[in-house]
């Protein structure tokens, strides 16, 4: 799923193939991002109604988007420390 843009590829293209080419990868980028939002969001609800426990919640987090929560706690952690 997170395949390695070819390098090589945009080097033989013309400017504005290469633009194209990069402007297609960005909006499958936006799309990959949308849907992670809607699958976090409908994860925290079903958290709030009960439906699954928080460890199970972090365990679809983990999957559906990987490493993220790991920098939200640190970032918060940070933080907290920051005003002690």
């Amino acid at each position: 799923m997170n395949e390695r843009v070819n390098p090589g590829l945009l080097a033989t293209s013309t400017k504005d193939e290469s633009r194209d080419y990069v402007l297609s990868i960005l909006r499958v980028v936006s799309a990959r991002l949308k849907l992670i939002d809607a699958e976090v969001s409908s994860i925290g609800v079903a958290l709030s109604r009960g439906l699954i426990e928080p460890s199970q919640a972090l365990l679809r987090i983990e999957t559906v988007a990987p490493c993220c929560y790991d920098q939200v706690a640190l970032s918060v952690f940070d933080e907290g420390t920051a005003n002690d």
